[in-house]
């Protein structure tokens, strides 16, 4: 009987998730919340404000929509193997982007409901594919040139035309792709704004 009640009183509950922690435990094995010395030596201290030590904490609807996704594309991997490709290159970028909003919004105060986070999700999917199409015309305007322009030195050989074309359709999609994509991230401003005191 003794026994049973020092288990019992060498343990204690993670003050965040709320799981059963070991005595002494520094991190809890569920939602991976760190402890202070204060928290390790007072089992029935109260929870930190909201933000502290949860930098790497994934929510379970996070975890649901990559597990999601996971399968879709795996399914359409196996179905046909170019759309399983577009689609992961698609969806692993917005779905960063998700996570991130998601990660700020819950920071500023006010955590996205599975429903806005789909939400959230479909907008940074049409984001992507915006930009996809976007970099893709940035690509084909400066490979023309290029081509064009190697063309009209009159070499011969039309290869060193099609290596100038693709070098500078490559120069202009990754840097106008990468700045479309910094342009288009989630800022702490905008959340801090949206749940502020007119915000929800």
């Amino acid at each position: 009987m003794s026994h049973m009640s020092d288990a019992a009183s060498a343990r204690h509950r993670c003050p965040e998730c709320g799981a059963e922690l070991a005595a002494g435990q520094a991190r809890c094995w569920l939602c991976a919340r760190k402890f202070s010395e204060a928290e390790n030596s007072n089992p029935y201290a109260s929870p930190q404000p909201v933000g502290e030590n949860n930098d790497y904490q994934v929510s379970l609807a996070s975890l649901f929509l990559i597990m999601t996704l996971s399968a879709v594309g795996t399914g359409l991997f196996l179905v046909a193997p170019g759309l399983g490709v577009l689609f992961a290159v698609l969806s692993v970028p917005a779905l960063v982007r998700t996570i991130v909003a998601a990660k700020q919004q819950w920071r500023a105060g006010a955590a996205l409901t599975i429903g806005e986070k789909m939400g959230v999700f479909v907008v940074s999917f049409f984001i992507m594919v915006a930009i996809g199409i976007a970099s893709s015309v940035a690509f084909g305007v400066a490979c023309t040139g290029g081509l064009l322009l190697g063309l009209g030195i009159g070499v011969n050989d039309p290869t060193p035309a099609f290596v100038l074309g693709i070098g500078f359709g490559l120069i202009a999609a990754i840097p106008f792709a990468i700045w479309t994509l910094l342009a288009n991230w989630p800022s702490k401003v905008e959340f801090a704004k949206k749940s502020g005191p007119g915000g929800p």
